[in-house]
C-alpha cells in the first residue's frame, strides 16, 4: 500500500494542478434562426447588427449589405479569395475598426465583403467563420436560444461541465473546418460540421457509393444552395436514409443531395438538422465534440 502513495498523491496534484472550466456569463449570446441558420448579435464600429454563425466557413465575411450599413472604408492593399458551394470568388476587403463579439473584443480589422447571396432570404450583416472560432470551445445550444465562445482557462480542452450522451474525435483541418466521424446507410466516413448549412448535404456525385439509387439526382430539383462564391447550385432531396454519429443511430433521416466544392475532401456535410436539436461543446483545441440533450428541448 505505502508503495502506491507516491502514484496517487502525483496523480491527485496532476488534478488539481488542471485548471477547470468556468464558464463566463460575458460568453454567452442570444441566438435566433433565420432560415434556419444560426444568428447572433455583433457589436461592429458601434452598432448592433446580426452575424451569421458558420463553422463550415472557413474566414469571417462580411456582406456586401452589412460593410454599406456601417459605410466601412475599402482596404486598397488587400483583398481575400474564397471558395465555397457558389465557386470561387476574389473579394474585395473593407476596413473594421472594432467588433465584439461576446466578451471578446477584436480591433483593426480588415474583412472580404461577399457580394453574392439573396437579401431576401438571408437576413444577416456578415458570416463568422474558424478564423474567429477556433480560439475558444465553442458551446451550441439553439433549442435553448443560447451559444457562448468560451475563453476563459481551462475551456480550451476540458469538456464542459454538464453530464454528456457522447465525446467525439474530431479532426481540425488547417483552414480550422472541422470533420467528424458518421457513419451514412452503413458506410463510415467523414463530415463536414457545418453550423451554417440548414440540412445535411451528401455530395451528389457519390451517391452510389451510400447506396442511394441514381434516379434520386433525376427529375425537377427540390431547390437551390447559395453561399459564398457568385453561382448557385440545384439540390435533390433523398428520404429514408440512416446517419450515425457518436452511437446516435437517426432513421429515415433526409438528405439534401448537391454538389459540394470539390476542394473540401469529404462526401458528408451535416447541418442544423443534427446540430440544431442538441447541446454541443466543440473544442478546438481538443479536438473533441461533445453531445448532451438541451434544456431547451
Amino acid at each position: 500500500m505505502a508503495s502506491l502513495l507516491p502514484l496517487l498523491l502525483s496523480t491527485l496534484l496532476a488534478a488539481c494542478a488542471a485548471p477547470l472550466c468556468q464558464p463566463e456569463a460575458g460568453d454567452s449570446l442570444p441566438v435566433t434562426l433565420s432560415s434556419g441558420l444560426p444568428v447572433v448579435p455583433v457589436e461592429t464600429n458601434g452598432r448592433r447588427l446580426p452575424f451569421l454563425l458558420d463553422t463550415g466557413a472557413s474566414v469571417t465575411v462580411l456582406r456586401q449589405e452589412g460593410a454599406a450599413a456601417l459605410g466601412l472604408p475599402v482596404d486598397r492593399l488587400r483583398g481575400t479569395t474564397i471558395r465555397g458551394v457558389g465557386g470561387d470568388s476574389r473579394l474585395s476587403n473593407a476596413l473594421l475598426a472594432r467588433m465584439q463579439v461576446g466578451s471578446r473584443m477584436l480591433r483593426n480589422l480588415t474583412l472580404p465583403v461577399s457580394q453574392h447571396g439573396d437579401p431576401d432570404h438571408f437576413r444577416f450583416a456578415g458570416t463568422i467563420g474558424a478564423d474567429l472560432l477556433r480560439v475558444s470551445a465553442l458551446e451550441l445550444d439553439i433549442p435553448g436560444s443560447r451559444i457562448a465562445l468560451h475563453d476563459a482557462p481551462g475551456c480550451a480542452t476540458s469538456p464542459p461541465p454538464w453530464p454528456l450522451q457522447a465525446s467525439i474525435p474530431v479532426r481540425i483541418l488547417p483552414s480550422g473546418l472541422v470533420l467528424i466521424p458518421a457513419t451514412l446507410n452503413g458506410r463510415a466516413t467523414h463530415a463536414l460540421f457545418d453550423t451554417g448549412a440548414a440540412r445535411s448535404v451528401l455530395r451528389a456525385d457519390r451517391i452510389a457509393d451510400y447506396g442511394i439509387p441514381p434516379e434520386a439526382t433525376q427529375g425537377r430539383p427540390a431547390g437551390y444552395a447559395i453561399g459564398a462564391g457568385p453561382g448557385r447550385v440545384d439540390f435533390h432531396i433523398h428520404r429514408g436514409t440512416t446517419l450515425e454519429i457518436g452511437g446516435e443511430t437517426i432513421a429515415d433521416m433526409p438528405i439534401v443531395l448537391s454538389s459540394l466544392p470539390p476542394t473540401l475532401p469529404v462526401d458528408l456535410v451535416i447541418g442544423q438538422d443534427y446540430i440544431g436539436a442538441r447541446r454541443l461543446w466543440l473544442s478546438y483545441a481538443g479536438r473533441r465534440l461533445d453531445v448532451a440533450a438541451s434544456a431547451g428541448r
